[in-house]
């Protein structure tokens, strides 16, 4: 076996860049293959959990359209206050299921980044996240009209990531680099996701986030606004959000109007599906190419070494010795592609599909091997020649 092997990476390095072009053609076609199918699964989860968090109902969203300028000037304008308190009273007496999730913060611990997601308790059910928890969390998750003041000097209690869960403890406080403290009265499932309106190609990961309640401080312009946009409303009657249509319309403070989110689940899909279509077929078409590239070189290789395959039988090496001469080159192109494919992916679904494609891939050019061996009678040849 040892003897073999020596033999066969001698025969590679004889052809080394033709093996390496060979290699770069494997692994450019799986990785292209391999973010096809991971684009698939990400509609395909984002779908399902639309449809989870939507049931019979549509989901609505306020577009915004104001200006960074319009924005600093609302936001230092302390006479506007009262109008964005008006809103957002309207929108909390609205008899219309709303959640409220904001992704626009972080902080750091030990200089490390943690993303800060603050949602309402109902973003847990409505959003299928599950973890190490008790349902009494979620009363933690109530919202809060503090200060800012007076919230920086609370404890936030948090749902930690998975990749705390080794960290840190249930029920133990933290303070990060700020010196915001948190106590950690959970732990997500590994992998949970979510998907954001106006983010929807884009699954985000909670492994290394904290998930916080909300907090609206009444007397903070910027803060309040934050809160009016990450409203996601959940209705199949839109004429139930006309009364914060009209509010903003008469006060003259924001320029906005409500989108279905739902709808633009089309015209992601296709843009989903054109994605797909393109990269697909750019990796099908270098694959196919590799895939004939080595059935090429199987053939060249087995040309260029007969007379040394039929020295070697007639010195007593069998048939399986050079077989496996012939196929090592094949395992290692393929199987290196594989890993680099791992490396980028990791183990997830669209890697395993790489997995299978390789696999048979492999078996097809074992039994080309195989046959292309057989059928050349390489002893034959060298008593002809001889």
């Amino acid at each position: 076996m040892i003897r073999n092997l020596r033999f066969s990476i001698e025969a590679m390095g004889d052809k080394k860049i033709e093996m390496f072009l060979r290699w770069v053609q494997i692994v450019i076609s799986f990785v292209c293959l391999c973010f096809i199918f991971q684009t698939f699964y990400d509609f395909q989860s984002i779908n399902e959990k639309i449809e989870y968090l939507a049931g019979t109902s549509e989901i609505y969203v306020l577009r915004d359209l104001n200006t960074d300028a319009w924005y600093e000037e609302l936001c230092n304008n302390d006479e506007l206050t009262w109008k964005f308190q008006k809103i957002v009273d309207v929108i909390n007496q609205t008899e219309v299921e709303k959640i409220v999730l904001n992704n626009n913060y972080e902080t750091t611990k030990d200089q490390q980044s943690i993303e800060l997601i603050s949602v309402s308790k109902n973003f847990f059910e409505k959003y299928g996240v599950n973890g190490n928890f008790e349902e009494e969390v979620f009363s933690d998750f109530e919202l809060r009209t503090l200060s800012n003041e007076e919230w920086s000097n609370e404890i936030w209690p948090v749902v930690a990531g998975y990749n705390y869960t080794h960290s840190y403890d249930l029920g133990e406080v933290i303070q990060d680099d700020y010196g915001q403290k948190y106590k950690i009265v959970g732990f997500l499932s590994k992998n949970t996701t979510y998907t954001l309106p106006m983010q929807s190609k884009d699954l985000e990961c909670l492994d290394a986030a904290f998930i916080i309640p909300v907090n609206i401080d009444k007397n903070d312009n910027g803060n309040m606004i934050e809160y009016i946009f990450s409203c996601q409303f959940i209705t199949d009657q839109k004429e139930a959000l006309s009364s914060i249509e009209k509010t903003n319309r008469e006060l003259q403070l924001l320029d906005m109007y409500f989108d279905n989110y739902t709808n633009q689940l089309e015209y992601v899909k296709n843009d989903t599906i054109e994605c797909m279509v393109l990269f697909g077929s750019f990796g099908v078409v270098l694959m196919v190419f590799s895939m004939i590239g080595i059935v090429c070189m199987i053939i060249q290789l087995i040309a260029n070494y007969e007379y040394e395959y039929a020295i070697n039988m007639l010195c007593g090496a069998n048939f399986g010795d050079i077989y496996f001469r012939v196929v090592f080159q094949s395992v290692c192109l393929i199987g290196s592609s594989v890993l680099i494919s791992f490396a980028f992916f990791g183990n997830t679904k669209a890697f395993r599909n790489i997995v299978v494609i390789s696999g048979v891939c492999l078996a097809g050019l074992f039994i080309f091997s195989f046959l292309k061996l057989k059928s050349e009678t390489i002893i034959n040849k060298i008593r002809i020649n001889g």
